[in-house]
């Protein structure tokens, strides 16, 4: 596992550390939660391929913020799986937030 952490600079809260995680096995890794642009997300996605040489099987947001989904729309450029609860994917509709391709949802288990 690789524990990933930019800071953002937010309104309300001041620079505040956002983490995405990588788990890894046998060159494949899940990713969960992206920077919060599409720019920091391309550099994690680089990352991931070229310097773990991992193809990215899924991308698994654990909530609806900015720092956790805000790179979504560059994984879908490069076409890797999203993943998030029925409930997460609700609270991104309730605020508006669109995204290119859909995202598979799942209750509360979810096996890759």
């Amino acid at each position: 596992m690789y524990v990933h952490t930019r800071f953002l600079d937010t309104h309300d809260f001041g620079k505040v550390p956002c983490n995405e995680v990588f788990v890894l096995n046998n060159h494949e890794t899940i990713i969960f939660d992206t920077p919060a642009d599409n720019e920091s997300s391309e550099e994690l996605i680089k990352f991931a391929t070229n310097h773990l040489n991992c193809k990215i099987k899924a991308v698994i947001p654990t909530h609806f913020h900015e720092d956790c989904v805000g790179g979504l729309e560059k994984f879908n450029e490069f076409n890797v799986p999203l993943f998030a609860s029925k409930c997460t994917i609700e609270l991104l509709r309730n605020k508006g937030v669109r995204f290119s391709k859909a995202i598979k949802s799942f209750d509360s288990l979810l096996t890759l």
